[in-house]
């Protein structure tokens, strides 16, 4: 455990290590003695060679020269250059109209604008953020009229409830935008009691400025450059396909012993990529948005990527080194490649969307076949993986691509 792991030799390069790994992956009536030990020093042999891998980042390959002599633009138009723009053209609106609702407090409507384009990655998201803010602010006014009357006159209550509402506010910011504006509106307002100058003209006047920074945000983000929800959504769900790619892959080396990689870090990959999905689809999937059709659509996709990278965490957490390796390795081997190529017909068919199909779906040929295991968590995992392919045909209906069965073309 001392010695530098680039000093001991490779386990996995000696001449017994395919032989422990296969017969290491025996069990039930199969299982001869010692196939634990032997698969014991099978995993044992994979972690050294991560080990081995980790210790000697130097030798990672390097990046092709070529790529060297492009030169990286020090200013390139993309989507943050894109909102910075937005919320530049928002802000001067907001002050122009913030002005002429009133001239002490127009940097109420400035704020609107910056709050409703931070995180927002298309005009829908922008849409969604503003009507929260403007219905976080009309409700604060209740609670800070409410929480003024209660408290008049005294003067640690009043201090209490302020750091109450602070606390509310920086608790939610991430949680609920309509939550946290509340508690910004009300805090405001116990902060004007506090100091003498409460009146209801005053909270009006921040209502009528959040209602003008969020219609300048909405009208930027609309008109100046705007990005449409799906487009952002098709390109967030090819990220989600990207990390899907690496873990099938990364999955079958695991299952036939070729390699000892995290895949439940990479199922946690795939899950942030899903989440992100969640964000950018939320314009579509809010009740704000009138359209039905468009909602369904929206829940549809995703529930469909939630399958996925459900199937996907429970393939990590039943996966073991060499569980399928041996006479199973090939099957796995076609298995896979099917999933890498729907996963390819469907990241073609995202990048043109609209256009010809780029090819089919093959759905389930039977291999592997999950009955045939006689292992209850190898059965699991090929349950996992046979479910995730559904799921990679659902997406496919959703975006317009056909699915082909080659079993019924047999029969």
């Amino acid at each position: 455990m001392e010695r530098d792991p680039r000093e001991l030799p490779l386990i996995s390069q000696t001449g017994e290590y395919s032989r422990m790994l296969v017969e290491g992956s025996r069990i039930d009536e199969h299982a001869a003695p010692g196939d634990g030990v032997r698969k014991a020093l099978a995993e044992l042999a994979l972690a050294d060679d991560r080990a081995q891998r980790a210790a000697t980042p130097e030798a990672a390959p390097e990046p092709l020269e070529e790529e060297d002599d492009e030169p990286t633009p020090k200013f390139a138009y993309d989507n943050r250059t894109r909102s910075a723009i937005q919320a530049v053209v928002g802000g001067g609106l907001a002050v122009l109209g913030g002005e002429l609702v009133s001239h002490q407090r127009w940097y109420w409507a400035v704020l609107t604008v910056f709050v409703v384009f931070i995180g927002a990655s298309s005009a829908g998201a922008t849409f969604v953020k503003g009507v929260r803010r403007l219905g976080g602010t009309l409700i604060g006014i209740v609670g800070g009229v409410v929480l003024a009357f209660m408290v008049t006159g005294s003067t640690p209550a009043t201090l209490a409830l302020i750091l109450v509402c602070v606390f509310g506010m920086v608790y939610t910011a991430r949680v609920s935008q309509v939550v946290m504006a509340f508690f910004i509106t009300s805090m405001l307002g116990l902060l004007y009691s506090l100091l003498g100058t409460f009146s209801l003209e005053v909270l009006w006047i921040r209502v009528a400025e959040t209602a003008v920074g969020a219609a300048a945000g909405i009208l930027a983000a609309v008109v100046i450059v705007p990005v449409r929800t799906r487009s952002v959504m098709l390109d967030d769900i090819t990220a989600v396909l990207d990390e899907l790619e690496e873990f099938i892959e990364h999955t079958r080396g695991l299952l036939a012993g070729e390699e000892n990689v995290n895949i439940i870090e990479l199922s946690r990959d795939l899950d942030r990529a899903v989440e992100q999905v969640r964000t950018t689809i939320e314009p579509l999937t809010h009740p704000v948005n009138l359209r039905s059709a468009r909602r369904d659509y929206g829940w549809h996709v995703l529930t469909t990527l939630e399958t996925i990278a459900f199937r996907a965490r429970h393939v990590a957490a039943r996966a073991q080194p060499g569980q399928l390796a041996g006479a199973d390795t090939e099957r796995l081997g076609l298995f896979t490649g099917r999933l890498l190529a729907n996963i390819d017909v469907l990241r073609k068919a995202l990048e043109a969307p609209g256009g010809p199909t780029p090819g089919t779906l093959v759905r389930d040929d039977g291999t592997p076949v999950s009955d045939r295991v006689e292992q209850a968590e190898t059965r699991a995992v090929l349950s996992s993986l046979s479910h995730l392919d559904e799921a990679l045909v659902a997406l496919g209906r959703v975006f317009g691509v056909q699915a082909t069965d080659p079993r019924a073309a047999a029969k």
